[in-house]
């Protein structure tokens, strides 16, 4: 029953670490939308001009097809807006329970690793070791043997 609470206890909170992780570090929120409008803009129309030229789609079918891509663009974006929604309900749930001093560690935990890392820095037991193998002829993936 321990055991069974402490596993508990930790997954939630590695879910509120993941989930209280700010989307915004280093960019003001309006310039990294405008940002992130005009990737998605371009990696739709990326996606139109391969589909035009590989599967040789008429106009008509290029037109519906970039229709197709907007409307699901549209309600991606949208689904963003609902997990920052839900991000946020989660903060404030939390902080009701928690105290200042715990919301503060927790926020601060949200942006380490795996052995006290940096979020995007590998554990020891990370792809660094199949690099090596593969860096010595072996297929990778293995336990070097």
């Amino acid at each position: 029953m321990k055991r069974l609470l402490h596993i508990l206890t930790g997954i939630t909170t590695m879910t509120a670490c993941l989930l209280l992780t700010p989307p915004v570090l280093a960019q003001d929120s309006a310039v990294q939308d405008t940002t992130a409008k005009k990737h998605a803009s371009d990696r739709m129309d990326r996606n139109l001009k391969w589909m035009t030229e590989r599967l040789d789609l008429t106009d008509e079918q290029a037109a519906s097809v970039k229709a197709i891509l907007a409307e699901h663009r549209q309600s991606l974006e949208e689904l963003g807006e609902r997990r920052r929604a839900l991000q946020d309900e989660l903060k404030n749930s939390l902080g009701e329970v928690l105290t200042e001093e715990q919301m503060e560690k927790l926020g601060k935990g949200s942006s380490r690793g795996k052995n006290g890392r940096g979020k995007n820095m590998r554990g020891k037991r990370g792809g660094d070791r199949d690099r090596g193998n593969r860096m010595r002829g072996g297929r990778g993936g293995g336990r070097g043997r």
